[in-house]
Order: structure tokens, then sequence, then C-alpha cells
């Protein structure tokens, strides 16, 4: 058996894991979720893992705010001060993979190690094309983790990853095996080293549907206050109303889950965290979209 290996020692994070597989353009897959952002050369779809043991994320319990009277997202209350009555938000980002061209098989992490709260793409290339790759992925704890990647074209593929609260941290192990050929490659997941909120999959749904976000890196214990905002024209974002906010637990991590109602209006939405100091001009921390 063919074998490569490839290691990713401590650096500045900036990305991190949940358990999604996405393969690039000419790959069937098994589910339909779509990630953040793609490229020309890479549009990678969901791949459902199979035979996932249970996480520490199970165990950290969401919390939900009551929407009385009025729906969150059917308000449309006055701004207080230094809340901005409305933004105008483009996010940008690069393709998962780009500019990465193996000629024998590897796996490897696009960027920066993960960091809890945020998703990351870890790449697997190398591979004959129009043959399944089996991977597996091996956490801290001993949790192993199996998806299929089913006839990738030109022999590589992405898997998408989600890093929630409760997930362990420390070394990660990706091993890709099709047929005789196998790479293997180890990664470190650290703490958010800053603040951060972080969109939960599913990011659409139809009304009705709870949406969760992820925080990390936020003072232990406190409270984090939330502005809601809906996407009115392009990039224009006008303030709804303020969430109930979040508290974080003893490493400054939470779930926070948003309800909406069969009756909330179609379209892209976003959250905004309180700051100690608001930046001059805001952006969405986290992105949701309610569907047909």
């Amino acid at each position: 058996m063919t074998d490569a290996h490839s290691s990713f020692g401590p650096r500045p994070v900036r990305i991190a894991a949940w358990l999604v597989a996405a393969a690039l353009a000419g790959c069937t897959p098994a589910a339909s979720e779509q990630p953040a952002s793609a490229s020309p050369t890479a549009a990678p779809t969901s791949v459902a893992p199979t035979d996932v043991a249970p996480t520490a994320a199970a165990t950290l319990e969401p919390m939900t705010p009551t929407p009385e009277p009025v729906s969150f997202l059917q308000r449309r209350d006055t701004p207080p001060g230094g809340v901005a009555a409305q933004f105008e938000y483009f996010p940008v980002g690069n393709g998962p993979c780009n500019g990465l061209d193996e000629t024998v098989p590897a796996v490897l992490v696009d960027g920066a190690p993960p960091e809890v709260a945020t998703s990351y793409y870890l790449c697997v290339m190398g591979f004959a094309a129009d043959v399944t790759i089996d991977v597996t992925l091996t956490l801290p704890d001993g949790t192993v983790r199996a998806f299929a990647i089913p006839e990738p074209s030109r022999g590589s593929a992405v898997l998408v990853l989600e890093l929630l609260p409760g997930e362990p941290i420390g070394i990660y192990t990706a091993t890709a095996t099709q047929g005789d050929l196998q790479a293997t490659g180890s990664y470190e997941v650290f703490r958010a080293a800053f603040p951060r909120v972080h969109a939960a999959q599913p990011v659409s749904g139809p009304a009705g549907s709870l949406f969760s976000f992820a925080l990390a890196g936020f003072t232990p214990g406190s409270q984090v206050g939330f502005d809601l905002y809906q996407n009115v024209d392009g990039g224009i974002y006008v303030y709804l109303t303020t969430l109930p906010p979040a508290i974080t637990d003893a490493v400054g991590e939470a779930i926070y889950t948003l309800p909406t109602t069969p009756g909330d209006p179609q379209g892209l939405y976003c959250v905004v965290y309180r700051r100690a100091s608001p930046p001059p001009t805001p952006q969405c921390d986290a992105s949701f979209t309610l569907t047909p």
C-alpha cells in the first residue's frame, strides 16, 4: 500500500470543524448541503458521514430564546444607541483548496489550523478519478468518523468540516484510502483565539426552522448580546430587533438557537454580536436564509 503522510503544527488560527464531506465538481453527493463559498474549480456538495459516534457537542445544551409576543424576524424595532439602523456588507472569500495540485495521494488542511466555531476545508488530492475514496477522521478522544466520497472527478475532493463547541481539542488524523493508495494527514484543533460567532449547518430552511450559532473565544461565563438584521437590497441589511443574550460556559463557548415561525418572511438574515467597541461599519457575524 502506498502511503503519503503530512502533518501541520501550531500556527496562527483562522478556521475549524463539523462533519460534512464534499467532492469537487463532477462528484455525485449523497446529500444536498452547500458550503458557504466555492470557486470555479471547486464546487463542493455535502456527503453525510457514516458511523458517526456521539461527541461532546451533543451534551452542550443550546440556549433558545422565546419569541413572545411577536416573532423576532417580524419585528421592526428602533435600534438602541450605538447600534446601526442599517449597513452594507458583501462577504468575500476564496474557494476551497485553490492552487493545490498534488500528483501523489495527500490529505491536508487548506489554510491555518482549525479553531472552534468555524468551518474548514480538508483537501483530499492525488487519487485516481471516478473511483470512490474512503476517508476516516480520528479525533483526540478516539472517536472515528467515516466518509465515502463517490467517484471524484480528477481524483480530488474536499471535506467541509465544522467544529462546534464541545468537540475535543487536540490532534485530528485523517486517512484517505482508494484501493492500494492511501494518504494520512494530521492537524491540531484549537480553541478560538478571538471572539467569533459561527452559523452552524444547516444555514437555510423554511420558515419555522431553528437556526443554531456557535460562540467561541468569549470571556467565560459572560453574556453575549445580538442584534438581528434582514437583507433588503443586495448588500443592504436593516435592523430588526435585539435578541436575548447568550451566556458562555467555563471556556467561553456556547450554542445559541434562534427560533423562527411559519409566518416569517423568506430571505437572508444575519446576526451581529455586541462588541465593547463597535466597529465604524458593522458586518454580519453569522447568516441564515429562510427558504420557500
